[in-house]
């Protein structure tokens, strides 16, 4: 478990061995005055590359840079273990979401369906080089 205060944001980074998240695994959590405020878990998939599963962080305080944060975090703990990648997918119409991923230097789109227990789920996978 890795704990890091950025700024007002405190990030703790927690490593998941559940075989059910991937090996090397990681879930980190944004927290403000003691509440969670925001999370993003990065996935390992292949050897030299991860995949963002998940990124959330409250209405109330989106539009602040912590989900920026929580990204960039992601990223540096993915280079530090020297992965190359980082995939993420994304509704179709999820404007804003596809922006903030273009906007945090993602790209390559590709549309593509995933079933989700029997409603296909149209989406966008992004790419994006770590550095």
């Amino acid at each position: 478990m890795v704990f890091a205060s950025l700024g007002f944001i405190a990030l703790l980074v927690v490593p998941t061995l559940d075989h059910r998240f991937g090996r090397g695994s990681s879930f980190l959590v944004a927290e403000s005055r003691g509440a969670v405020v925001g999370f993003a878990q990065f996935v390992h998939r292949l050897a030299e590359s991860a995949e963002l599963t998940r990124i959330y962080v409250l209405p109330a305080r989106q539009r602040g840079g912590i989900g920026t944060r929580l990204l960039e975090a992601g990223l540096a703990e993915c280079a530090e273990e020297r992965l190359k990648r980082l995939t993420v997918s994304v509704e179709r119409d999820n404007r804003i979401g596809r922006r903030f991923y273009e906007r945090s230097g993602f790209g390559e789109p590709r549309e593509h369906s995933q079933d989700v227990r029997g409603f296909a789920l149209d989406l966008v996978e992004y790419r994006r080089l770590i550095s």
